[in-house]
């Protein structure tokens, strides 16, 4: 009788028209996601490229003297997400480009006004489809699956069936579930084939675990929507109220309390104003070149005050130093104000964890490798970088005995070696390296646990309402 009663709900549901109009919101959005995921992944990968064409253009050009080497910028470039169709952050107002050279940051990100990992853009993706469209439609699919029944007083057929209770319960759930899961399959398969035809490569290296597993995610979350949906669709008296009460719920977990985590995060995690910012710059600044002019070289026991009657070496190591200081002070401070970020950013996140929505987006997140710490990693391997640069330019420079072996590098670098680098592969580019799957999926379990936990308590929630509410009665005036 369990699986007669599961087979049931599954055709009276197929044969609904809120399950016609539910197969065609979900095709609908994941046609269009595929095709605007397929052009954002082109264009993305198109960018990076003809930046890293002209970045190795530049470092040839360059390649006659070391010391214009040194002087040279160098982009550290942030490529493009491996899977821009599940998770996309390229519409957000992070770096995806930081110029350097071999001793400081030439392009440091200016202080903003807002933190951009508290306002992470939006874009059409997977995610986003499942977590706003796909949310709607298990609401709309469960809404009525107990309230509707008792209103026309149906339930009291299947109840006079051999059935406990609970399995009733659960054949109606697992039903619901099911359609739930064949609305994202077959949405899903729609934009692969639409990205598969034009060059995307879904399956390449780790995308179609990646993909199952995102499924899967997708799967638990709409078993939390439509295990809410019966919750209240078992304590309302009609379908109509059973779905205003749902629609509010929902309004609060999708938009209400993320939108309160992030104000609540902004007020309470402060960052500096850029003013606040350029005042301890210069501040700084300050004190290291009043330090410098306090300790200029001495000769035959007197501070030399005109630099011209001292070697040459000596004025430039001298002021080399100087701003070698300034430039290690601003690195600290950017560091300082990018940790705020990340603090403000992560408390943030954590206060939006009360939402099961934001927790299915943020595992989403993790599982694709797209989240804040995407982010974080790539600044560390940008300062990595720099000073993989700097080792090498000062290797090269060792090697010639007429260099000064003055290590500073300004716009016009005299104070290293003018002879040329003889092989382009003596001087380190930047590569940033994507995480392993297994790493990623580690990441994704906490903020999933988090969800199965919410999934869990809400199935509890649903039979206890349904195991004790007086569902056979059908109310009067109904």
């Amino acid at each position: 009788m369990f699986w007669t009663l599961y087979r049931k709900e599954i055709k009276l549901s197929l044969r609904s028209t809120r399950f016609v109009l539910a197969l065609a919101i979900i095709m609908a959005a994941f046609a269009l996601s595929g095709i605007m995921g397929s052009a954002s992944y082109h264009n993305q990968l198109a960018e990076f490229r003809q930046r890293d064409a002209e970045a190795t253009r530049n470092l040839m050009d360059q390649m006659g003297n070391l010391s214009g080497v040194a002087a040279l910028p160098q982009p550290a470039l942030l490529p493009p997400s491996p899977y821009p169709y599940i998770r996309d952050l390229s519409s957000t107002r992070l770096p995806e480009r930081i110029v350097v050279n071999a001793t400081r940051h030439r392009e440091m990100e200016k202080a903003m006004r807002s933190n951009p990992l508290l306002n992470a853009g939006e874009t059409f993706t997977w995610e986003f489809i499942l977590a706003m469209a796909g949310g709607f439609i298990a609401i709309l699919l469960s809404y009525d699956s107990i309230a509707e029944e008792r209103r026309q007083g149906t339930i009291s057929l299947i109840f006079s069936n051999p059935l406990t209770r609970w399995r009733v319960i659960t054949a109606k759930l697992l039903a619901l579930v099911t359609i739930n899961a064949a609305l994202v399959a077959s949405g899903m398969l729609l934009s692969m084939l639409i990205l598969a035809f034009t060059d995307v490569p879904i399956l390449a290296g780790d995308a179609p675990l990646t993909m199952v597993i995102f499924f899967a995610l997708s799967i638990l979350y709409l078993a939390f929507v439509t295990a809410l949906g019966i919750f209240i669709s078992t304590l309302t008296r009609t379908p109509s109220l059973a779905l205003t009460a749902l629609f509010f719920i929902w309004v609060a977990f999708s938009l209400v309390l993320p939108s309160a985590a992030r104000v609540t995060a902004g007020a309470l995690e402060r960052i500096p104003t850029p003013d606040e910012r350029e005042r301890a710059s210069d501040q700084v600044i300050g004190e290291i070149m009043e330090e410098n002019n306090r300790t200029r070289p001495v000769v035959n026991g007197s501070t030399i005050v005109n630099y011209s009657r001292i070697p040459f070496t000596a004025v430039e190591t001298h002021v080399a130093n100087g701003y070698l200081k300034v430039y290690e002070a601003l690195r600290r401070l950017q560091g300082e104000y990018e940790e705020q970020l990340f603090d403000q950013g992560g408390f943030g996140l954590d206060l939006a964890r009360w939402s099961p929505v934001e927790l299915f987006r943020e595992s989403s997140a993790k599982l694709t490798g797209s989240d804040i710490e995407r982010w974080r990693r790539f600044l560390d391997e940008v300062e990595n970088y720099r000073k993989e640069l700097g080792a090498a330019i000062k290797a090269l420079d060792s090697r010639d005995t007429g260099s000064p072996h003055v290590y500073f590098v300004n716009d016009i670098n005299i104070w290293l070696s003018q002879r040329p680098v003889e092989d382009v592969a003596q001087i380190p580019r930047f590569g940033f390296k994507e995480l392993p799957l297994a790493q990623r999926l580690g990441e994704a379990l906490q903020p999933a646990a988090w969800l199965i936990l919410w999934t869990t308590i809400i199935v509890l929630l649903a039979v206890i309402a349904f195991l004790r509410a007086d569902v056979r009665q059908k109310h009067v005036g109904s």
